[in-house]
């Protein structure tokens, strides 16, 4: 059961995050053949991913509703469909309702896929063992992207996306059972309603404080990695450094997912996830002060390691607290818009004090938000969370 639910959530999360993924790729090649500049070209970026994570939010009630196979093949058809349409369009005013579009479908997928794993008997192992496999995925898509494009222009880069897609919802329409990806039953059943009245107080409480804590770690993760290059040259360190440290990170990406998958074994998320935040605060204070390039490097690493650690232990973590998987379902949306707001964020703490005070403010968010997992107290209905 857990390999089949694995190769799902692979399929899931390729549907769910390949625009974001691609989303470099993607802005480069409109500034270059639509000729338009990069604010617009990452507006409309920014506008994708804001969708997706604001439909992934969404999707838990849906899925309970129509049920999960029916919501992921009908994100990802709808997905498929606007990635298709995009290669026939040639301006950027064109391109919005259909980025809106691809926005939405991929985010019914991914709010699925954030709990597709509830039935399992470890959900961290599967989920950091399915963004492993579906990193390795991008990877190989993204070595390919650049090529396409310079090839084919942006009708090449749509035709490759919706490729992608449309072989994932085949895949996921041969796997995927009907009833796959369904909570188990409320929790509480047959418990007497003064009971259940003081568990549903606690686990909004619980749930409300979990919630922050995902707001703000993924919003100061995001504010260094946007900043990470400007923070090394405000360091002194020459740009074929910053290059290769931004290069190896991508691999620690992977490396941070498979660990989780290993840690996952050893003990419950909670633990897990505040290592995961500690190291995320010590990389961003030694980005801050890497004068000499090894630690730069290093910090970056740890950095691509951490983010991907993360991830799927606070995923576990939402499930744990809510099993029918609304509140993981939300919190895969919460954290995808709230990186998506760090671009912004980092530059608003570059301007009140330069680029160093983003590494300070990053620090400081990873350490509130490990601060909301350690008081975080689950209802007694539940299960503990280790």
């Amino acid at each position: 059961m857990a390999l089949r639910t694995g190769s799902e959530l692979t399929l899931m999360l390729l549907v769910g995050l390949l625009g974001v993924y691609a989303a470099p790729v993607e802005i480069n090649s409109i500034i270059l053949h639509l000729h338009d500049d990069p604010i617009r070209a990452g507006g409309l970026s920014t506008i994708e991913l804001l969708a997706l994570g604001g439909v992934a939010i969404a999707s838990g009630a849906l899925a309970d509703r129509a049920g999960p196979r029916q919501v992921v093949l009908g994100g990802a058809l709808i997905a498929g469909l606007a990635q298709s349409a995009s290669m026939a369009v040639a301006s950027l005013a064109g391109l919005l309702a259909l980025r809106l579009m691809a926005g939405l479908g991929a985010g019914l997928v991914y709010g699925c896929a954030c709990r597709h794993a509830n039935g399992c008997r470890r959900p961290s192992a599967v989920f950091g063992l399915a963004m492993l496999c579906a990193n390795l995925l991008f990877a190989g898509i993204l070595a390919v992207l650049p090529a396409l494009d310079a090839r084919f222009g942006l009708a090449g880069l749509f035709a490759a996306l919706a490729g992608v897609t449309f072989a994932a919802w085949l895949l996921l329409a041969a796997l995927m059972r009907p009833g796959a990806g369904r909570g188990p039953a409320e929790v509480g059943a047959g418990v007497e309603a003064g009971t259940r009245a003081r568990a549903a107080f606690v686990l909004a409480g619980a749930g409300g404080l979990f919630l922050a804590s995902v707001f703000l770690s993924n919003l100061g993760l995001s504010m260094v990695w946007t900043s990470a290059s400007r923070l090394g040259v405000e360091n002194g360190l020459s740009q074929s450094w910053i290059a290769y440290a931004l290069a190896l990170s991508t691999l620690a990406n992977v490396a941070g997912a498979g660990l989780a998958a290993m840690a996952a074994l050893l003990c419950g998320p909670r633990p897990m996830l505040l290592a995961g935040l500690a190291a995320g605060a010590v990389a961003a204070v030694l980005i801050l002060f890497a004068a000499r390039p090894q630690i730069y490097v290093l910090a970056l690493c740890l950095y691509g390691a951490a983010y991907l650690f993360i991830i799927p232990f606070q995923i576990t973590m939402a499930m744990h607290l809510s099993p029918r998987g609304h509140l993981s379902a939300i919190t895969g949306g919460l954290g995808l818009m709230s990186y998506g707001c760090g671009p912004l964020a980092g530059g608003v703490a570059a301007a009140m004090g330069a680029y160093r005070l983003v590494g300070v403010a990053c620090a400081l968010l990873c350490l509130c938000a490990a601060l909301a997992v350690v008081l975080v107290r689950e209802p007694r209905l539940q299960p503990a969370l280790g």
